[in-house]
């Protein structure tokens, strides 16, 4: 397996992990008075890292494997 293959792998099994905590942090919070807050900053935060969906944040999961994909060809961003 290439060195671009582990990394990709590694990206992919925190994308993973950060779902699973998504899904105990909702648990632990559901009815209290927590909840919405940390579905506003906790959850949202996670959720824009591991599915790119934060426009603003360049370092997300997908763009970091999009930079490696285009650092191991030699290609330009």
């Amino acid at each position: 397996m290439s060195n671009l293959n582990k990394r990709l792998e590694a990206l992919e099994e925190a994308q993973q992990h950060i779902e699973e905590a998504v899904s105990c942090i909702r648990d632990a919070v559901f009815g209290t008075s927590l909840e919405a807050a940390c579905e506003a900053y906790i959850i949202g935060h996670l959720n824009g890292w591991a599915d790119g969906t934060n426009p603003y944040d360049a370092t997300n999961i997908p763009n970091l494997m999009e930079s490696l994909i285009h650092e191991a060809f030699g290609e330009e961003e």
